[in-house]
């Protein structure tokens, strides 16, 4: 009846079998407002490329937890 109904759900049930919580840290919510959302709204928008992206937010994280 799913099936039938969501085409998509077999795809997503793959997802749903290896997804990882969050990281358990008390920086996450500065890293997520500070530097998650916004170099993601970025890669998003092409202004920088994924690996820049991924460079921008380990950089940022890392900023953080050094304080």
């Amino acid at each position: 009846e799913v099936k039938a109904k969501y085409a998509f759900a077999e795809k997503l049930k793959v997802t749903f079998e290896v997804l990882k919580p969050r990281p358990v840290t008390p920086f996450y919510g500065q890293m997520s407002a500070n530097v998650i959302q916004p170099v993601f709204g970025k890669v998003t928008t092409k202004a920088i490329t994924p690996e820049e992206g991924i460079k921008e937010m380990a950089d940022g994280m890392r900023k953080i937890m050094k304080g």
